[in-house]
């Protein structure tokens, strides 16, 4: 997955389970969710050269914030999954300046996958 953010965390292959799919059928049961997801940050200098977490972004902070927020509800699409999680994200880790998302689930015969992938800055649409 090439990037447009050049400094970032990355959280890679992200497992989960939720209720998704455009049916009420579709979402009885969970499905698995691959998450890929790209954090730029800005600045790095405080948490680079003096190890200060306060002024970056814990991965597993983000890791199990998205967890509870895609487990907790039920979504029809996964645009509205990824547009969900890009606001939490920005809501919720004030370091955060773009972020690149991609979402993954297996449900079309004859695919390994099928997907969507977004970029988002702060404050814009």
């Amino acid at each position: 997955m090439k990037s447009p953010i050049p400094d970032k965390i990355i959280i890679r292959e992200y497992s989960v389970h939720t209720k998704i799919g455009f049916t009420a059928e579709e979402r009885t049961n969970t499905q698995r969710i691959i998450v890929d997801l790209e954090i730029g940050i800005d600045p790095w200098q405080a948490s680079s050269k003096e190890g200060d977490l306060s002024t970056t972004i814990c991965y597993a902070t983000v890791k199990d914030r998205i967890e509870e927020n895609i487990k907790n509800k039920s979504w029809v699409l996964l645009e509205e999954l990824a547009l969900d999680t890009c606001s939490l994200v920005f809501n919720e880790f004030t370091h955060a300046t773009e972020i690149k998302i991609q979402l993954r689930k297996f449900i079309v015969s004859d695919t390994k996958w099928v997907g969507i992938e977004f970029y988002r800055k702060r404050n814009c649409p």
